[in-house]
């Protein structure tokens, strides 16, 4: 799937109490491949996600998929097309691992309830890719932060989805599941954007880059081209080395910060 924004702004509050938080982002996601969005607190970047997501109605703006209007989708619809993974995984609800993974299947339920064919055989599947099989039967309330996020990722590619989209998946694991969470997630065959904060993870694992700040997009294209060394102590305040890594992976090295924040 192909994602293609044009011009989204959205404010939080209304009329004269109104703060701008996105102006006039333009975005452009290929087919396939991991885009990573990075940018510092509260530039924008979940709130990117939930318009795209459809949590949210822009103040002006497109979001199209394949030249469809997400926007105009009814919920169930936009729900076939694209999936969330949010940065806090939560339910109230008394449920396995397994039955909040099968919630991503409800999409996809045919009149009255009835699942349609395949559908416990696709939520055996996304458990095994998303490394979850061995949580199928425990309670949720039981899960590690990390757990949780697994069996989200989990629930959201029940839903079959084209764009998936990813609020800091990696944001409650340690190195070891962050790479390989990162792993199974680059090699999906899906559109996938993640917001991300860690800038070596960004590096190694996403093809391309979009920087959001202060509300708007300041740098977007292959990584290898927008991760400049320039770039990033402008956005950020951080002195780093960018250098090629293992295979065509980058490394982002620290070396301070060029302002205290």
């Amino acid at each position: 799937m192909r994602l293609r924004v044009r011009d989204l702004a959205w404010s939080a509050g209304r009329g004269a109490h109104a703060v701008p938080i996105l102006h006039g982002v333009d975005l452009d996601v290929a087919g396939g491949l991991l885009t990573g969005i990075v940018g510092p607190n509260g530039c924008g970047k979940t709130t990117l996600l939930h318009l795209v997501a459809g949590l949210r109605r822009p103040t002006r703006g497109t979001v199209e998929a394949d030249g469809e209007d997400l926007l105009a989708l009814t919920a169930r619809e936009r729900a076939r097309r694209v999936a969330l993974v949010e940065q806090h995984p939560q339910t109230g609800l008394d449920l396995t691992a397994r039955q909040v993974v099968e919630l991503g299947r409800i999409p996809h339920l045919g009149r009255w309830g009835r699942r349609r064919e395949r559908g416990g055989d696709v939520v055996e599947e996304v458990m095994a890719t998303s490394g979850v099989a061995h949580l199928a039967d425990r309670a949720w309330g039981t899960l590690s932060g990390g757990e949780r996020q697994r069996v989200q990722l989990a629930r959201a590619l029940a839903q079959q989805p084209r764009l998936l989209l990813l609020d800091e998946p990696t944001n409650h694991l340690d190195l070891a599941h962050q790479i390989g969470l990162l792993t199974r997630v680059a090699d999906l065959p899906v559109s996938t954007v993640a917001v991300l904060h860690d800038l070596d993870l960004a590096a190694a694992f996403c093809d391309h880059l979009v920087v959001v700040h202060a509300g708007r997009v300041v740098a977007a294209g292959p990584t290898a081209e927008v991760l400049r060394p320039d770039l990033v102590a402008e956005v950020f305040g951080v002195d780093v080395r960018v250098e090629a890594a293992s295979g065509d992976r980058l490394r982002v090295q620290w070396r301070g910060l060029t302002e205290v924040p």
